[in-house]
Parts: C-alpha cells; structure tokens; sequence
C-alpha cells in the first residue's frame, strides 16, 4: 500500500532566539537566561499564553513577557530567566511559629499587670495591635507554588541536571519546548 500527501506542521513552534540556546550552565545563586523565538504558522493569529514549568526546588522560573499577540507567520522574541538565587520567603509553618511565640510574650505580660483597670485596656489594646499583625503578616505572604509565568522557591539549588518545559498556548494549541539547565 502506498500514502502520499502532505504533513501538517505544528501551528506553533519554540526554538531558540538568534544567538540563543536551550541549554545553560550555572553556578548555584546565579541566573541562567534563554533567548526563544515562537513562530505561529500562516493564518494563526492572536494572544499566545506562556508559562514555564519543571524548576528545581529553590529556583525561580520567569518568562518575559507572559503573553505574545501573535501575527500570521510572523516571529515573536520572548526570554525565559531562571534564577536560583535564594529567597528570603518564610514557609508557613515559620510564619505560624513566629505568630505563636508573639502571642505568647503577649499573653506572658498578663499577670504584671493584671491589678490595673487602666493598664488592662492597654494590654488588651497591644494583644489585638499585636493579633492584627500577626494576621496581615500571615496572610500577606502565600506559600503558593507557581503563577502562569513563574515558580516559586526558597531555598539553594542543588548541583545537577534539569529540565525547564516551556509551553505556549493559543486556544486549543500547545507548543513546548525543553530547556536544559546545569547547576555547578
């Protein structure tokens, strides 16, 4: 049996930009930065959604801009930055001790001043200034792992071999691309 006709390329295509690679190699703490091309084939048009996934633990996936419009055929330049700089992010579990040992020494200077009317309403004033910190301080720092262009970490990067998968996505379509990243 023989089969003839065309194949149907990829709507979306991700290579490296002009002078750009997909593998880097870097010291743990520093940055490593990917130039990248996105083509769309002929009569695709519109916002292309970008994301980036699989950073080691501790690092910091990027990509600039988030989002690409597009035009028919056309090339659109994009950077994907992954740093592994540590960040000073506390987890959960510090956030909740620390608010702990705060309310805690609050809670301790009870008995000092137990006898006065007048100082009672002041340390019932410190323990909810004290209680509406300690709230806004947990509550204004998530513990989430990702966003649509980024990753989150905290701690250093561990030498070693990785691979960072970036998608575009327009509707229905997906293109990825994988970037390898050594950490010395």
């Amino acid at each position: 049996m023989t089969l003839s006709g065309a194949g149907v390329a990829s709507a979306l295509t991700i290579a490296p930009g002009s002078g750009g690679s997909t593998s880097a190699t870097i010291t743990s703490g520093q940055s490593a930065t990917y130039s990248l091309s996105l083509t769309g084939s002929p009569g695709l048009t519109g916002a292309v959604t970008l994301t980036c996934s699989g950073a080691p633990t501790g690092a910091v996936c990027s990509i600039t801009p988030s989002s690409l419009n597009l035009t028919s055929g056309q090339s659109s330049n994009f950077t994907v930055t992954v740093n592994t700089a540590p960040t000073a992010n506390l987890a959960p579990s510090e956030r909740a001790a620390i608010a702990g040992c705060l309310w805690l020494c609050s809670l301790a200077m009870f008995p000092f001043f137990r006898r006065a009317k007048r100082v009672r309403a002041l340390l019932l004033t410190f323990s909810l200034l004290i209680a509406c910190a300690v709230g806004t301080g947990l509550s204004g720092c998530g513990g989430g792992q990702s966003s649509s262009s980024t990753t989150t970490g905290g701690s250093q990067v561990a030498p070693g071999s990785y691979f960072i998968h970036v998608s575009a996505t327009e509707g229905s379509v997906t293109a990825t691309q994988t970037l390898s990243l050594t950490v010395q």
